[in-house]
């Protein structure tokens, strides 16, 4: 039998990084703009396929870092007003995006994958304050208005709660 060499892989090798074009700056821009869209759960308007090709075109020209910096801000401001498994899905969104940078790019250069960051992000103190008054204030909003309902049905004239509050506004007015 004759000996064969073995078939080794060899770990993927990132390219020196060029200068982008203004064609690839562009579609940088359009994938920015479709992670904006995915954060605000309009991802019916964004082509999937286009932006996980730009995305990979990042990774093979190096630019990863710049993908990253470009979820994770969004991801910083969701986590202070997003209910939990709204914000895990546009994270794991995210994620699937830019897969093939976090398979290869993440890993190789020691980044934390971008679903720890999303948690990390989400389970913050200062994430945790704001979502606790964020949600406060959606409910004095609601309360507000309610009262404000409660009060135009209460009041009407031949209302009961106006022929109450006749009465009561009367009986203290006797008892002076």
């Amino acid at each position: 039998m004759s000996a064969r060499a073995k078939f080794v892989i060899q770990p993927f090798k990132f390219k020196d990084r060029a200068q982008p074009t203004r064609h690839e700056l562009r579609k940088e821009t359009l994938l920015h703009e479709a992670l904006k869209l995915i954060s605000r759960h309009q991802a019916s308007d964004v082509a999937f396929e286009d932006v996980y090709r730009t995305a990979y075109d990042m990774v093979l020209k190096g630019r990863f870092p710049e993908a990253r910096k470009m979820t994770d801000p969004i991801l910083r401001k969701l986590s202070l007003m997003r209910g939990e498994r709204s914000y895990y899905t546009v994270a794991q969104l995210y994620h699937d995006l830019l897969m093939y940078g976090e398979r290869t790019w993440a890993r190789n250069f020691k980044h934390p994958s971008l679903l720890d960051e999303a948690k990390r992000f989400y389970e913050s103190p200062v994430a945790r304050r704001w979502r606790r008054a964020w949600n406060y204030l959606r409910w004095v909003g609601r309360i507000r208005a309610w009262v404000l309902c409660f009060n135009e049905c209460a009041f009407k004239d031949e209302s009961i709660g106006a022929r109450r509050c006749a009465e009561n506004f009367y009986s203290h007015v006797a008892g002076m």
